[in-house]
Order: structure tokens, then C-alpha cells, then sequence
């Protein structure tokens, strides 16, 4: 299968790198909040092509018990990123002024499948 060129649209990815708990920001008496602080590396874009929005599974790619909402088709011969990737659809980065901030991410990829011609990424929307 050979994607077409007209058909890919831009998304950004971001590998995982950690999790940390919060603190309260007391730097002499610093308490856990209870809240957790995931970090990701700096997005990068990609292209793709995008499905038609769904929530059923695919049994050919991903097998039958697969929730996600849309599938990235990319013609790379390895997926660059795993399935904790954040994903974003639209760019990632707010500049407001002089500073510079990161969205939260908008999906993650739940499933890769690498298939002969192909790589199909099924992701998921963060709620």
C-alpha cells in the first residue's frame, strides 16, 4: 500500500521519558500532593494518513479488543516512536509573548502494528 502524498496531514509525537509525583512547592517542607507530573520529550512532526474517526476495532491490524479512536497510516520502515507516545493533532507549542509552553497531549498511541508496506498506528484520545 503506498500512501499518497495529497493525503497526509501533519500530527506531532513525543516519547515518554518519566513520571513524578508533585510537590507543594515548599522548598524547605516540600509535601507529595498526591498529583503526578508525566514528562515527555520535545514533540516532533510527522505525516500521516488519517481514518475516518472510529471505536471499533480492526481485527486484520490490531486484533479485537482494541479501543481507539483513530489509525495513522505512515510509510516508514520503523515506527519512531513506542505505544506510550503522546500525540497531538494540531501544534503543540503555545507562543504567547515571550514564552513558549507545550499543550497537553491530545491522544496516545495505543497499538502499532508494522505491516509489510506500511506502519499502522492506532491512538486513542486522552479524557
Amino acid at each position: 500500500m503506498r500512501l499518497l502524498e495529497r493525503d497526509k496531514q501533519p500530527f506531532w509525537y513525543a516519547n515518554y521519558v518519566s513520571r513524578s509525583m508533585l510537590t507543594n512547592g515548599d522548598t524547605s517542607n516540600p509535601m507529595y500532593t498526591g498529583e503526578r507530573s508525566t514528562t515527555y520529550e520535545t514533540p516532533t512532526r510527522a505525516r500521516g494518513t488519517f481514518s475516518e474517526p472510529t471505536g471499533a476495532a480492526t481485527p486484520r491490524e490490531f486484533g479485537t479488543f482494541i479501543d481507539y479512536d483513530y489509525v495513522i497510516h505512515m510509510d516508514y520502515t520503523s515506527c519512531p516512536f513506542d505505544e506510550n507516545a503522546a500525540i497531538w493533532l494540531s501544534d503543540p507549542v503555545v507562543t504567547s509573548g515571550n514564552t513558549t509552553t507545550i499543550k497537553d497531549p491530545e491522544y496516545r498511541a495505543t497499538k502499532i502494528a508494522e505491516l509489510r508496506t506500511h506502519i499502522a498506528v492506532a491512538i486513542r484520545e486522552l479524557r
